[in-house]
C-alpha cells in the first residue's frame, strides 16, 4: 500500500486549528491520503535535507478513519531550511513505499546572534566594533542594528542600523575612560534577532579574563546538578558566557575533559543549572568564564560526583520474533549498553509482554533479570496465531520505554476439534449424504487443506473407513457402496499440512434404508410323506432389513 495525493500546508498561528508543540517556522504538515486493502496502521512522515538522505527526521501519525484524508506534521526541523518530504503508510504486515518525495522549506525567522564580537583600535573617544555572520541566519539577513549607551544610562542609547554586508562599524563620539555597553543584532523580514552584547571601557583595551573560583556543587539529581561558583578578573569587560567542564564517567588527573554546558548573556550569575547529564554516572566539574577578548584559564576541578539513578531512557533495540514450534516463539534483542542502564547493573533487566494480534485473551508478561540476556523463547502459546511482543529494560528506579512491536506466527499443528454440527441422512440403500461446519477458528492450527469422513458398522470389529474430501470449501460428502439396512457409526476430521486432526464427537449413528432381502439360507425336507412335507429355513444372510414375511 502507498500513500498517494501527497501535499504541503505550513501552520501559522491564525490558524483555527491548535498550533501543535512547535513554531511555525520548523513544522511542516502532510496531507496524504492512502490506497490499499489492508486496514491502515498508520502513516510515517519523513523528512530529509538535499545530500543528507541517511539522516532523516521521522514521525508516525495515526489514522483517522473517518476522513479520505489524513494531516500530521513533522517538528523539529531547522528554520528556513529545505527539505525533501515523503509518506508511507504501514500496517500490520509491514511499511508500503515512500511516496514521491517533495521539496518544500520551512518558514523564515529572526536570526541567531552574531559571531564573534570583538573590539579593537580603542581609543578615548572612538573604538572599531567587529562581528561575523550569525550561525543561524534562518532567513535573508536584511541587515544589522547596532546600539551603544554608557553603562546602566539607557537614556544614552544611540542606535545606527546598517546594511546586511557590513560586519565592522566605528563608534565615535564616547566620553573618555566611560563604560559603555555595545549591542549587535541581525536582522530578517521577521524581525532582529537574538542581541549579542559587552561592555567596554573607552580608552581601555579590554584583557583575558581570570579563571572563576570556589566551585561547589548541590541539588543532585538524576539529570542536572548545581554549580555555585566566584567570578575570576573580568578583564575589564563584561563577561560574555560561562563555560562549564566535565569529566564524564572516569574521573581523574590524565581523563579527557569536554565542554558539557554554556551560559550566555548573564555577566552576574553567581550559579547555574548544568542540565542534560547522565543518571547514575561520575562527573567532575571545572568553569571557564569568556568575555571579547577570549577564554579563561581553567578553575579547580569540582570534587567528583554521582548522579542519582533513573528509570533507563532507551528501549532494546534490534528486537526480532521467530516461530520456534507449533506453541512457542524464539525472542531476540540487543541488550542496553552499560551507559543506558542509569542505575546499578545488577537491578537491570527486561520485561517481555505479549499478546494475540487479534486482541484475544489476556496481554501476559514475563521478566528476564539478567542485564546481558539477549533471547528468550516464549512458551505455551497457541497453534497458528500470531502475537505481537514488545521488550522493555528496567532497572531499581523503574521501566524505560517499550520497543517497536513486532508480530510472529507460531508453526501450523494438525486441527484440536473437529467440525461441528455434523449430520448424516441415508439416502439410499446403500448411501447416505454427510454433513458439517467449519471448525471453530481457535482449533484450526493452520490452513486445513480438507476434510475426511470416518465410519464403520456399529458394534463391528472391522477398521474404520476414510472417505476424503479435498480442499477446505466443501462441507458435505455423499459416502457410497455402503451395506444395506447398516447402522454406522460417522465422525468428520479435518487435516492440514502437518496430519490429520481430532474427530467430531461424540459419533453420530445413522442407518441405510432397506431393501428387498436376500435368499432364505439352508433349505431342508426333514419330513417328507405322501401328502404332505415339512420345511426348515435359515433367515437370508442379508436381510436388507426387517423380515415381514415368508412366502412359500
Amino acid at each position: 500500500m502507498v500513500c498517494e495525493s501527497l501535499d504541503f500546508s505550513e501552520r501559522h498561528p491564525e490558524d483555527e486549528e491548535p498550533a501543535p508543540p512547535s513554531a511555525d517556522f520548523c513544522t511542516k504538515f502532510l496531507h496524504f491520503s492512502h490506497a490499499g486493502h489492508y486496514l491502515l496502521a498508520g502513516a510515517r512522515l519523513i523528512a530529509w535535507e538535499p545530500q543528507q538522505e541517511e539522516e532523516v527526521t521521522m514521525v508516525t501519525a495515526r489514522p483517522n478513519f473517518q476522513d479520505s484524508i489524513h494531516v500530521g506534521f513533522v517538528p523539529g526541523l531547522k528554520k528556513f531550511t529545505e527539505y525533501f518530504t515523503s509518506v508511507l503508510c504501514f500496517t500490520t504486515p509491514g511499511d508500503g513505499p515512500r511516496s514521491t518525495p517533495q521539496l518544500v522549506r520551512t518558514h523564515e525567522d529572526v536570526p541567531g546572534p552574531v559571531g564573534h564580537l570583538s573590539f579593537n583600535e580603542i581609543l578615548d573617544t572612538s573604538l572599531k566594533v567587529s562581528w561575523q555572520e550569525p550561525g543561524e541566519k534562518n532567513g535573508i539577513l536584511t541587515g544589522y542594528r547596532i546600539s551603544w549607551e554608557e553603562y546602566n544610562r539607557t537614556n544614552t542609547r544611540v542606535t545606527h542600523y546598517l546594511p546586511n554586508v557590513t560586519l565592522e562599524y566605528r563608534v565615535t563620539g564616547l566620553t573618555a575612560l566611560t563604560t559603555y555597553t555595545i549591542e549587535v543584532a541581525a536582522m530578517t523580514s521577521k524581525g532582529q534577532g537574538q542581541v549579542s552584547a559587552s561592555t567596554i571601557s573607552s580608552g581601555v583595551p579590554p584583557e583575558l579574563p581570570g579563571a572563576p573560583s570556589n566551585l561547589g556543587i548541590s541539588n543532585i539529581g538524576p539529570r542536572s546538578v548545581t554549580l555555585q561558583f566566584r567570578p575570576g578578573y573580568d578583564g575589564k569587560t563584561s563577561i560574555s558566557r560561562w563555560l562549564v567542564e566535565g569529566q564524564v564517567g572516569v574521573v581523574g588527573e590524565e581523563e579527557e575533559w569536554q565542554v558539557i554546558h554554556q551560559l550566555p548573556n548573564e555577566p552576574d550569575a553567581r550559579s547555574m543549572q548544568v542540565p542534560d547529564l547522565n543518571p547514575f554516572t561520575y562527573y567532575s566539574f571545572r568553569m571557564r568564564q569568556v568575555n571579547i577578548v577570549g577564554t579563561s584559564p581553567p578553575s579547580q576541578p569540582s570534587r567528583k560526583i554521582q548522579t542519582l539513578q533513573a528509570p533507563p531512557d532507551m528501549a532494546p533495540i534490534n528486537v526480532t520474533l521467530r516461530t520456534a514450534s507449533e506453541t512457542s516463539l524464539w525472542l531476540r534483542w540487543m541488550p542496553l549498553p552499560e551507559m543506558e542502564y542509569n542505575g546499578n547493573p545488577e537491578s537491570v533487566g527486561y520485561k517481555i509482554k505479549y499478546s494475540r494480534l487479534d486482541g484475544r485473551g489476556k496481554t501476559l508478561s514475563h521478566v528476564v533479570h539478567d542485564r546481558v540476556e539477549r533471547e528468550y523463547t516464549i512458551e505455551d502459546l497457541e497453534e497458528w496465531t500470531e502475537y505481537r511482543v514488545q521488550v522493555q529494560a528496567f532497572n531499581g528506579m523503574g521501566s524505560g520505554p517499550w520497543s517497536q512491536t513486532v508480530v510472529g506466527r507460531t508453526r501450523e499443528s494438525v486441527p484440536s476439534s473437529g467440525p461441528t454440527n455434523v449430520s448424516a441422512l441415508a439416502t439410499t440403500s446403500s448411501s447416505m449424504l454427510v454433513r458439517w461446519n467449519e471448525i471453530p477458528e481457535a482449533d484450526r492450527n493452520g490452513l486445513v487443506l480438507g476434510y475426511k469422513v470416518v465410519y464403520k458398522e456399529k458394534d463391528a470389529d472391522a477398521q474404520p473407513r476414510f472417505w476424503l474430501v479435498e480442499g477446505n470449501s466443501s462441507r458435505s460428502a455423499q459416502l457410497m457402496g455402503l451395506g444395506k439396512y447398516v447402522l454406522y457409526e460417522i465422525q468428520v476430521l479435518a487435516f492440514t499440512r502437518i496430519g490429520d486432526g481430532s474427530p467430531s464427537r461424540p459419533p453420530i449413528l445413522e442407518r441405510t434404508l432397506d431393501d428387498v432381502p436376500g435368499p432364505p439360507m439352508g433349505i431342508l425336507f426333514p419330513e417328507v410323506r405322501t401328502t404332505s412335507v415339512r420345511l426348515i429355513w435359515q433367515p437370508p444372510a442379508a436381510p436388507n432389513g426387517i423380515i415381514l414375511e415368508n412366502d412359500i
